[in-house]
Formats: C-alpha cells, structure tokens, sequence
C-alpha cells in the first residue's frame, strides 16, 4: 500500500508529464514554418535579397506572420539567420516584406520560406531570392508564384527537418489574388 506522501508524490510526478505533454503539444502546433532550400556557394561574397508579398488576417493578436531566411555553413553552423521574430507581420493588405544580408564564405546552402503563428489565415506570394551581381544589379536566382502549386517547397524549415503536414495549420493553393497573380500559398 502506498502511503499519503507516496501517493501525492505519485500523483505529482504523473500530473507533471501529463502537463509537460499538453505543454508540448501547444508549441508544437503554435506555429508553423514552410521552407525552399538552394545550394548557394557559387554566389559567396554577393549581398542576397529575399523578397515576399504578405496578407495576414488574425484572430487575436498573438497570431501573425513571417519570412525567414538562414544561411547554413560548412561545418553545420549558421552563417546567417533572420526570422523576423521582432517584426510580426499582422497586416490584413498586401504588402512586400524583404530580409537582406551577404553570404558568407563558408555558405553552402540557403534556406527560405514562410512561418504562420496561432490563429489566423495566411496568405504569401511572390517569393524572389536575388543577388547583387558585380555590376550592382539585383539578379533573381529564385521565384514562386505559386501558380502551379509548392510541391518544391518542405514542411518545416529545411528539406529533412523530418516535419509533416499539420492538422493545427492547412496549407493550400487559393485562388485569393495577389497584387500580381491569380493564385497564392495559404
């Protein structure tokens, strides 16, 4: 028989986890990132433009979204990171939201896409990636427009993030205009 002290440290213990499970699943369906990775080391030492039209429609004000953009290097590190997580997107117009940088020497791939947060409807189009050429001219290496759908784009933030699709967030082809196209991600 288990004493009262036993018991409540018993009980304790299984509330915890139970609280730690609940916990986890929350942040897991909190927010969710769509991503597009490249191979980059040709353009080491260009400056980089990433460039994305974005509507969001919240349900709270917690909600919100973002382009992000990260670098990854050689030896597995991060050579550049920007996830806009100061600048939430809450804007329910379309709008071009852009994150700039230059890549560095040991770059070797660049990873790019789109996180949608708690509860809203998401809307992104007219993702460009582009480099400074030597001539000074923005040249795109990198375009979606959505109109014949993302199947090269992953779930999550790089292609074996090992992320699936989610039951907390849908993601779809809508046929919702962008300032330029018939079609956008949602």
């Amino acid at each position: 028989l288990l004493n009262a002290n036993t018991r409540n440290m018993s009980l304790k213990f299984h509330f915890s986890i139970l609280l730690f499970a609940f916990s986890t699943i929350i942040k897991a369906q909190s927010w969710y990132p769509l991503s597009h990775t490249i191979p980059i080391s040709e353009y080491v030492g260009l400056q980089f433009k990433l460039e994305a039209s974005v509507k969001t429609i919240v349900e709270d004000e917690s909600a919100s979204s973002r382009i992000w953009l990260r670098i990854d290097n050689k030896n597995g590190r991060y050579g550049f990171l920007e996830n806009m997580w100061d600048k939430p997107i809450r804007n329910p117009n379309w709008s071009t939201y852009s994150i700039e940088g230059t890549i560095n020497e040991n770059a070797i791939t660049i990873s790019f896409g789109c996180i949608s947060q708690y509860s809203g409807t998401f809307f992104y189009d007219d993702f460009k990636l582009s480099v400074k050429n030597s001539k000074g001219d923005w040249v795109a290496i990198y375009k979606a427009d959505f109109e014949s759908g993302f199947s090269d784009w992953n779930y999550g933030t790089s292609p074996n993030s090992g992320m699936e699709a989610s039951s907390f967030f849908t993601t779809s082809i809508d046929d919702t205009k962008s300032p330029k196209y018939k079609h956008c991600l949602k």
